[in-house]
């Protein structure tokens, strides 16, 4: 997907040579191949059939665009609250000067391990969440353990907010759902090619403008929802800078 995100329009016409490419193969079977008497004799099925297979085509799409839509506000949601939860936990660290300067340090070197470029690989989560359990010591039982318990509780409920962001965030990254989903859109488009090349049986020059036409729509709209199936890749990705504005204001220049 790098590598697609990095040269979207190169790949987008691949993308469209390939879909339209299946469609006009499969006219090709049924008209000029040596299957063509077997499914020649099938001449018969009728429109509606082909409108079925591309309603639920149509429907099954929708709710694949709707799904990439709320997973990308997930992610940004995510990231929000991560950089509210650090800026609230800055702020308790600044006010309590040397005994929140430990606090302070942990609190954005998680903000660093959050915004790094491999920030979902194992070994930067692992470490942020030992980061989380160091801040959360750091409250309880080091330089914030004398101050009030509201002030506590604040900080305490900030860093779990931190780390549940973060969670979020992984979870957001690495699920699989949309991909299995898009799959599945994908083969239901090509079940909808065949269906129009079945009504078209015996009319090649209109079941290949009849394919163009569908396979120009059946490529753009997948293109467009697999651009978004990562919501932390391409150039309309969620940004991470939020986070970065959080902790880079206490870091000295």
């Amino acid at each position: 997907m790098s590598t697609v995100n990095a040269y979207p329009y190169i790949f987008s016409l691949l993308f469209l040579l390939i879909i339209v490419g299946i469609g006009l193969f499969l006219v090709w079977i049924a008209e000029r191949s040596p299957l063509r008497p077997l499914l020649q004799s099938c001449t018969g099925v009728v429109a509606p059939f082909s409108g079925l297979l591309a309603l639920l085509f149509g429907l099954f799409s929708a709710f694949l665009a709707n799904d990439v839509s709320v997973h990308t506000e997930r992610a940004r949601v995510a990231v929000t609250r991560e950089a509210n939860a650090i800026v609230v936990v800055l702020s308790i660290a600044d006010a309590l000067g040397e005994r929140g300067r430990t606090l302070k340090q942990l609190t954005v070197d998680f903000g660093r391990k959050t915004t790094s470029a491999d920030w979902s690989a194992a070994e930067p989560t692992a470490e942020a969440d030992a980061l989380g359990l160091k801040m959360l010591h750091e409250v309880m039982f080091g330089g914030l353990a004398s101050v009030d318990a509201p002030v506590r509780q604040t900080a305490t409920a900030s860093i779990m907010e931190m780390r549940s962001a973060r969670s979020e965030m992984i979870a957001v990254a690495y699920s699989q759902t949309a991909q299995l989903k898009w799959i599945a859109a994908f083969v239901l488009g090509v079940l909808t090619q065949m269906g129009v090349v079945a009504v078209h049986l015996g009319k090649p020059r209109a079941a290949v403008l009849a394919m163009i036409l569908f396979g120009t729509g059946m490529a753009f709209m997948l293109w467009v929802v697999l651009m978004r199936l990562d919501p932390f890749a391409g150039k309309n990705s969620v940004s991470l800078a939020p986070i970065n504005a959080a902790y880079e204001r206490v870091v000295p220049r």
